[in-house]
C-alpha cells in the first residue's frame, strides 16, 4: 500500500454525512445515507451505480463486482446487475440475509431457511432446506469464505457454519455476546469481532456444538463416553465422538433407554410393551420381560453397581390403582423384588448406596420394602432430578437447583439459581461428586449451562447453548455434554481447569499477560496458563 489517493467522489454540501462500507470485492464501496445504499463507488475506476437499497438487511455485493443485491427503497428484493444497472427477474421476495460465492455464480438467501441461487440461470438449485432463522426474525448475516466452500450465518450470539457443498451444518458456536461481524479463513477458522476484539475459534474446538455423523439423532446421553444416537432407520447405536458403533438389532421404537453406570448394557422400552436388554459388547439381545398390560413404564434405572435394574411401572387406567416398583436382575431380567405403591413415581434415581430410589417429587423408596425411608425432601412438584454416585446427595431443580443430603435429610443452602432461569430441564452430578451442572430456559428462550462447585455452592460458570434438555459428564469429569433427545447435534463444553484453559489460550491465541493476570487473579502468584508440559 502506498498510502496515495486513487479516486475521490464528491458529496453535495448540505446532505447527511455518508457511512462508507468496503462490500466483498475490496475496489466496491457502498455509500449509505439516511438508511438507504444511494451508490455503489469503484475506487479504482471511479465509476459510481446508484441501486438505492435499503441499508437493513445489509446489501450485498458479489467479489466478481457482478452483482449487488438488497432490498430496494419500497420495491421489495432486487438484485441488480451493476454493468446496466437492471434488475434480475429471479430475484427472491424476501431475503433477511445475503451473501455470494467469490466467483459470483452463487448466491444465498436466508429467509426462516436457506436457498441458493445460480446467478448465471437465475435458477434456485435443489437441494435440502437448512434451518437458519426462527420465524422471519432480523439481524442476520451471512458470509462465504474465500475458497467457496463454507457458509457462516450469525444471528445474535449464535454462528453457524455449512458445507456449501451439500448444505451439511458442521458445527453452531454461541458466542459471550452478540459479535458485530463473523468471517471465515481459509475452510475451518472462524473469527469474530466482539467488544473491539478479535476472537478465533476453530471447527474442532470444545464449546462446540458439533452434528452427529451420518444424520444421526440422540435417543439418550449415556454414561461417561458412551452415548445413544439413532438413524434415520432407527436402530439404536453408540456413539464415543469419532464414529457410530454397530446397530443394535431389533431396537427400532425403543424408549425411553438407560444405559448402566459401567456401559456394559442398554436397557430400553420396545413399542411400549416390552423391556428389553442388549450387550453393548457383543450388540446382542439378552432378555426381554413383557410390560403387563393396562401398566405402562414410568421410568428405569439402573444401580450403581450395573447390578440391578429398577423399573417404575403406573397404570393405564383412571383407577390408578397397579403403580408398581420392581427390581431386576440385570443380567438375566428375572424380577427379584415387587413393590405396590399408592401412587406413580414419575422419574427415578437410584441413590448412591443402591438401597432407594429418589423420584422427582422428593419421595425416597427402600427398594427392599417399597416403603418410604428417610426424611425425604418434598419440592411440591415435579422437577428436574440427579443423584451422586459417590455421596448421599441429590439435587432437584425447577426455576432453582435444591442440594439435598438424603443421608441426614436436610436441604444444603444456598438454593443454585441461575440467572434468568424459568425452568431447569436436567441436572448431572459430575463422577467424583464435586461438581453439580444444570441446563435452564428464560422466558426469552434462551438456554444456557451452569455449573457450580458443591462444596462452596460458587457458580463456577454459564455457558450459552443452542438448546439442550439433557446433560452428561464425561468419563474424566473433564467435558460436560449436551444435548436434545430427536436432534442431530451435540454441544461439548470442558469444565476442568486444564480444559478450560487449552479453550481459552486456542481462542485467543495468546497467553494472559502478567497485568492481565494480576487484573483477574490479584494476590495468586503469575503463571502462564498456555504453557505446556515440559516447557
Amino acid at each position: 500500500m502506498t498510502g496515495r489517493k486513487l479516486r475521490e467522489h464528491p458529496v453535495p454540501e448540505g446532505t447527511p454525512r455518508p457511512d462508507l462500507a468496503f462490500g466483498d470485492n475490496e475496489d466496491l464501496v457502498s455509500v449509505t445515507r439516511s438508511g438507504s445504499v444511494e451508490l455503489v463507488w469503484n475506487v479504482r475506476t471511479g465509476r459510481a451505480y446508484e441501486p438505492r437499497m435499503e441499508a437493513t438487511p445489509s446489501p450485498a455485493i458479489a467479489a466478481s463486482g457482478e452483482y449487488v443485491a438488497g432490498w430496494g427503497l419500497n420495491e421489495g428484493m432486487k438484485v441488480i446487475r451493476l454493468s446496466d444497472l437492471s434488475v434480475r427477474s429471479w430475484s427472491p421476495r424476501k431475503c433477511q440475509a445475503i451473501a455470494f460465492s467469490p466467483d459470483g455464480t452463487r448466491m444465498y438467501c436466508a429467509n426462516g431457511t436457506i436457498h441458493t441461487w445460480d446467478t448465471r440461470t437465475g435458477r434456485r438449485i435443489a437441494g435440502d432446506d437448512e434451518p437458519f432463522w426462527e420465524g422471519s426474525e432480523d439481524g442476520g448475516r451471512l458470509w462465504v469464505s474465500a475458497a467457496g466452500t463454507r457458509l457462516l450465518g450469525l444471528l445474535k450470539s449464535t454462528i453457524r457454519v455449512w458445507n456449501t457443498a451439500d448444505g451439511e451444518e458442521l458445527f453452531t458456536y454461541h458466542a459471550e455476546g452478540e459479535p458485530e461481524q463473523a468471517w471465515i479463513d481459509g475452510t475451518g477458522t472462524v473469527r469474530y469481532l466482539l467488544d473491539h476484539a478479535i476472537v478465533t475459534l476453530d471447527a474442532g474446538s470444545h464449546g462446540m456444538t458439533a452434528r452427529l455423523p451420518d444424520r444421526a439423532r440422540i435417543a439418550g446421553l449415556g454414561d461417561g463416553p458412551v452415548m445413544i444416537v439413532a438413524r434415520p432407520d432407527d436402530l439404536l447405536r453408540t456413539w464415543e465422538g469419532r464414529r457410530l458403533g454397530e446397530p443394535l438389532p431389533g431396537s427400532q421404537d425403543v424408549a425411553p433407554i438407560e444405559v448402566d453406570p459401567q456401559g456394559r448394557r442398554l436397557v430400553g422400552v420396545r413399542n411400549l410393551t416390552t423391556v428389553q436388554a442388549w450387550d453393548l459388547t457383543t450388540r446382542r439381545a439378552t432378555w426381554s420381560w413383557p410390560v403387563p398390560r393396562m401398566q405402562s413404564v414410568v421410568d428405569l434405572a439402573f444401580t450403581p453397581d450395573g447390578g440391578r435394574l429398577v423399573l417404575s411401572l403406573a397404570e393405564n387406567s383412571e383407577r390408578n390403582a397397579r403403580n408398581e416398583l420392581l427390581v431386576l436382575d440385570a443380567a438375566s431380567g428375572k424380577v427379584l423384588k415387587r413393590h405396590r405403591l399408592d401412587t406413580a413415581t414419575g422419574t427415578i434415581e437410584v441413590t448412591n448406596s443402591g438401597t432407594a430410589v429418589v423420584t422427582n417429587v422428593g419421595r425416597m423408596l427402600d427398594l427392599g420394602t417399597g416403603k418410604l425411608t428417610g426424611s425425604g425432601f418434598t419440592s411440591g412438584e415435579s422437577a428436574a432430578i440427579a443423584v451422586s454416585r459417590t455421596r448421599p446427595l441429590a439435587a432437584f431443580g425447577s426455576a432453582a437447583v435444591q442440594l439435598w443430603d438424603h443421608a441426614q435429610g436436610a436441604e444444603l443452602s444456598p438454593l443454585l439459581r441461575p440467572a434468568g432461569a424459568l425452568t431447569v430441564s436436567d441436572i448431572a452430578f459430575s463422577h467424583d461428586s464435586s461438581l453439580v451442572a444444570a441446563v435452564s430456559s428464560s422466558r426469552e428462550d434462551a438456554y444456557a449451562v451452569h455449573v457450580w462447585d458443591v462444596a462452596t455452592r460458587q457458580e463456577l460458570a454459564a455457558v450459552p447453548i443452542g438448546f439442550g434438555d439433557e446433560l452428561r459428564f464425561s468419563a474424566d469429569d473433564g467435558v460436560l455434554y449436551a444435548g436434545v433427545r430427536g436432534y442431530p447435534t451435540i454441544t461439548t463444553i470442558p469444565v476442568r481447569g486444564d480444559a478450560v484453559a487449552a479453550l481459552v489460550c486456542e481462542r485467543a491465541g495468546r497467553t494472559l499477560s502478567a497485568r492481565e493476570w494480576s487484573q483477574y487473579l490479584g494476590g495468586v502468584p503469575y503463571r502462564d496458563p498456555c504453557a505446556r508440559p515440559g516447557r
